[in-house]
């Protein structure tokens, strides 16, 4: 549990909304807005300006020290007990200039002297991101998952967990990997909303193989993979996520028998932790509570996600986890940290790297020209069901969006009503302003407890000023 940086403060950082990305400090719910404490608030531009310039200087260094804990001594004892016989050869010296990879993971080359390449993926320790034991629940979920992935015959990287060392830092968290052949697919920005060419049609028909592929391996609960305690057979346990969503281990919600159950514990998890003020800052507490009320009411009324049997969902769904070979289809998908099981319906969505400016701003529930092609490369691989998927998606689309950055936007938070309940086609709805939306979700759930404990907490906050 992180704790607020102000002095003398004992309370919990918020979950989501503590961190502020320009002083590197944590912020309970009083003190993150509290402009006599977080000197950001209300700073001028020229010293947010300043501030991110320190930011950059401390991410830098925060990454030189990330590097500075991998011990290559270590890793080359763990990549040569993990292949006897042979001799692992590292890189002499890391650096920030010969490490490959941004965001979450660092990766550098590990080869052997007959000529088989792994890499390594080392896990980064972030200021703002998940505590180490979460990270390393999270690095272990990503080898189980690749692991039986690839003993399916799935076109992914095999992966290896070195051997326990108490040797090693407790923050150096990571595995090896087969090499993944191939260039990343080219990232396409939303506001591309052009008609596909021949490179497109080639990577999505390629792509509606591999899903057909994955397809194929089905499961009988919902979260996400994990190593039994023999580190060998692989389970179905907690839901892994970008950030835990639970103050102590094991820092996800637990495995659930439906896709449906398992989002709602995370739901009704986001809803207590805002009513216990933990969440969110104060001004956004009671927008951001009907919103999930809101999304909780939608996904409580889907049918489709009360199927038994669930399916593998890239988490990070960018588009550049799609490595692609000299054809441009593609060779393999990594990046599965944050991978989760979930109904076939889900699952078989439109990719989210597909989506565009229609569907983030406008709140168009029309497929665009992509995802078309995926549904038709889908029947003509007689896959009428996966085609269903794509065009029965949007609701996944605007779940797994909301979920991931927690805005309420009004347009597309209407577009998603109107998916989960079936009108995704017609013309679209006069646009509504984000109060005027905040006023009918109050309208609809103007009865309900917790908004009325939450409207009094705001009340007596005013008096108190």
């Amino acid at each position: 549990m992180r704790i607020c940086d102000t002095i003398d403060c004992r309370q919990q950082s918020l979950f989501r909304y503590g961190a502020c990305q320009h002083c590197w400090k944590h912020f309970c719910r009083a003190h993150i807005k509290d402009s006599t404490i977080h000197e950001c608030v209300g700073s001028s531009h020229s010293k947010i300006v300043e501030r991110t310039a320190i930011r950059q200087a401390k991410l830098m260094e925060s990454e030189t020290k990330c590097i500075e804990l991998i011990d290559l001594e270590e890793v080359t004892k763990a990549a040569e007990s993990l292949r006897p016989g042979c001799n692992a050869i590292c890189p002499i010296k890391l650096s920030r200039d010969t490490v490959v990879g941004q965001g979450s993971n660092f990766h550098f080359p590990v080869g052997f002297n007959d000529g088989v390449k792994w890499m390594v993926r080392v896990r980064r320790q972030v200021w703002d991101g998940p505590c180490t034991a979460a990270l390393r629940i999270n690095a272990a979920s990503e080898v189980a998952t690749l692991r039986h992935m690839k003993t399916n015959g799935l076109a992914v990287p095999q992966a290896w967990l070195p051997p326990k060392s108490a040797d090693a830092p407790e923050q150096f968290i990571y595995f090896f990997e087969e090499y993944a052949e191939g260039r990343p697919a080219p990232k396409r920005k939303p506001s591309d909303v052009s008609p596909i060419n021949s490179q497109d049609s080639t990577l999505v028909d390629s792509l509606a193989r591999w899903f057909c592929a994955l397809e194929t391996v089905s499961f009988p609960r919902f979260g996400s993979l994990h190593f039994e305690d023999d580190d060998e057979s692989i389970m179905v346990g907690p839901f892994v996520r970008k950030f835990e969503d639970l103050v102590m281990s094991p820092f996800f919600i637990k495995a659930q028998p439906t896709a449906k159950l398992m989002y709602l514990a995370l739901i009704d998890n986001m809803i207590q932790q805002t009513l216990d003020g933990v969440r969110y800052p104060a001004d956004r507490e009671i927008e951001a509570y009907l919103a999930l009320l809101e999304v909780r009411s939608l996904v409580a009324g889907c049918d489709a996600l009360d199927s038994e049997r669930g399916y593998l969902k890239h988490g990070d769904d960018k588009g550049d986890q799609w490595m692609l070979n000299d054809e441009g289809c593609i060779a393999s998908v990594i990046d599965w940290e944050w991978s989760f099981i979930t109904c076939k319906a889900d699952a078989f969505a439109p990719p989210y790297a597909f989506v565009d400016n229609d569907f983030l701003v406008k709140g168009s529930n029309v497929l665009n020209h992509r995802e078309q092609a995926l549904a038709y490369a889908y029947e003509q691989l007689d896959r009428h069901d996966l085609a269903e998927c794509v065009r029965k998606g949007k609701k996944f689309q605007h779940l797994y969006h909301f979920l991931r950055m927690e805005k309420i936007r009004a347009n597309q938070m209407r577009a998603m009503r109107r998916a989960f309940l079936g009108e995704e086609l017609g013309e679209l709805p006069p646009p509504m302003t984000k109060q005027e939306y905040i006023e009918t979700l109050e309208n609809r759930f103007g009865e309900d407890v917790g908004l009325a404990k939450l409207k009094t907490r705001a009340s007596s906050k005013k008096q108190d000023m």
